[in-house]
């Protein structure tokens, strides 16, 4: 069957690990069935590890494990194909998460390296705010607390500064 290359009636489909590429081929006969010659796939890439959603992206280059990876989107692309359906997919750049600096290679990059990181450009930080610093309200507490307590910690072996369970890296001439 030839595939459509423009399409003629979408379904989108809202991946999560629950209903993952494996998962949505089961239901492709009953969407080719309605006429649909395409379906709109959001989001693929690589998110937070457990995220229920996927728009909190830690690096668009991979198609995120947890709902079958390279090969599962490239499984569901060959049953979409047997169908003459192809996929339009959702790469939305903005969909990234800093949550967890250590997941996201392009903001542990720009944590490192300030306004002069090659990747600077992917996020929108205000570099005259602090003097070309990120500011990030991370704090649970007051600083002197977690002090007291132990809550930041220096690691100058790996380069990087804990504050409660976050880890950020330290810049290369700290």
């Amino acid at each position: 069957m030839a595939l459509r290359p423009n399409p003629v009636a979408t379904y989108r489909v809202q991946l999560t690990p629950a209903n993952d590429f494996a998962a949505v081929a089961g239901h492709l006969d009953r969407l080719a069935a309605l006429g649909i010659s395409h379906l709109y796939l959001s989001p693929v890439t690589e998110a937070v590890p457990g995220s229920s959603h996927g728009y909190d992206v830690v690096d668009h280059t991979r198609v995120r494990a947890e709902l079958g990876g390279m090969d599962g989107l490239v499984a569901l692309l060959d049953r979409l194909a047997d169908r003459g359906m192809a996929a339009l997919v959702d790469h939305v750049p903005n969909h990234v998460s800093i949550a967890q600096p250590e997941l996201n290679p392009r903001w542990w990059q720009l944590l490192a390296e300030g306004p002069t990181s090659p990747t600077a450009g992917w996020f929108d930080v205000d570099w005259d705010v602090a003097g070309g610093r990120v500011v990030l309200p991370v704090l649970g507490q007051p600083l002197h607390e977690l002090l007291d307590g132990g809550g930041v910690t220096i690691d100058a072996g790996a380069g990087v500064l804990r504050v409660g369970p976050q880890c950020f890296p330290l810049a290369n001439d700290t």
